[in-house]
């Protein structure tokens, strides 16, 4: 027996109806209208053309029935001018007498039938000037839902790295700390190539005494200090990376992040000389500082890509 089953059977068919009609009324319907006038395939609003063209037909019938034109659109004017002036003596020749013996019947039926017609093509104009205006009144209604996608999903991105990182910082401060740490990777290898290293301190080689006389690239190469310095940066990177990955970063932009600054750790081999016994070798020597520099120099334009999916 779960005692709250039901509740939450309840609440979960209100949160997909509320769902639903949200994403129909904001979504669906502004979209679908925008899209029919686009490709000028929407139907009129208030009536069929065809409904206005038949009572002018019928307007023009009974005008040239009672000989006041030839029933074309283009007499009906004038047409429309002497049943009014007929109707007026038909009026002052007596009323009565003329509904019996006259043609006040027929005038009279004229008359109704003009005014149905000029309201239905007042109709067409009101319904012209709405269709006019439809796309206009379509993507204000679409700005609602553009405003609800954009700061929503903002703070479902906020929210999700808050929880992955137990972080209460908002994702551009989380994007602004990584930034920092990018200008503190590139200071830090800035000011090792002012300094001049000993080729013992080096992780990656063990004969340094003999390669650096014959290797003038081990004095940019980074000392262990500097060394861990920038790995401790490169980790606080990846790591808030990762908190940020597949939202609102995408998985294949920070692979390729991630690809980049492992690169900065590369080894690449190098051919090495002994001067005692006159052999060549090939050793793994680290990358130079200014390799490095131009490496993570691409690491902060494709970071600096990341600001667009903030």
């Amino acid at each position: 027996y779960q005692p709250y089953w039901e509740s939450f059977l309840y609440s979960v068919k209100n949160i997909y109806a509320i769902s639903q009609g949200i994403f129909i009324r904001r979504f669906w319907a502004p979209s679908r209208e925008i899209i029919l006038e686009l490709l000028n395939r929407k139907p009129k609003l208030l009536l069929d053309p065809f409904e206005v063209q038949n009572e002018e037909t019928s307007l023009d019938n009974m005008l040239r029935d009672m000989k006041f034109g030839d029933g074309t659109p283009k007499t009906r004017p004038e047409a429309l001018s002497k049943a009014s002036r007929q109707y007026e003596d038909e009026m002052n020749g007596g009323t009565l007498r003329n509904l019996v013996l006259g043609n006040m019947v027929q005038l009279l039926l004229i008359q109704i039938q003009q005014l149905k017609t000029s309201s239905l093509q007042a109709l067409v104009a009101i319904d012209d000037l709405v269709e006019g205006n439809t796309l206009n009144v379509q993507l204000l209604a679409v700005i609602p839902a553009i405003l609800l996608v954009t700061y929503g999903t903002r703070i479902l991105m906020a929210g999700v790295y808050s929880f992955r990182s137990q972080d209460l910082r908002p994702t551009k401060s989380v994007y602004q700390d990584m930034t920092d740490l990018l200008v503190a990777m590139e200071r830090c290898l800035l000011l090792s190539r002012s300094s001049n290293y000993d080729a013992l301190n080096t992780v990656f080689t063990i004969q340094a005494t003999k390669t650096r006389n014959a290797n003038s690239n081990s004095k940019d190469i980074l000392q262990p200090r500097e060394l861990g310095e920038i790995i401790s940066l490169v980790h606080s990177y990846i790591r808030m990376l990762d908190f940020l990955c597949p939202t609102p970063f995408s998985t294949k932009e920070c692979d390729s992040v991630h690809s980049s600054l492992q690169d900065l750790f590369m080894a690449v081999p190098t051919l090495s000389s002994s001067s005692l016994k006159q052999e060549s070798r090939i050793q793994q020597q680290p990358l130079d500082t200014s390799r490095q520099l131009s490496l993570l120099r691409l690491v902060q334009n494709k970071h600096a890509e990341f600001q667009k999916s903030l």
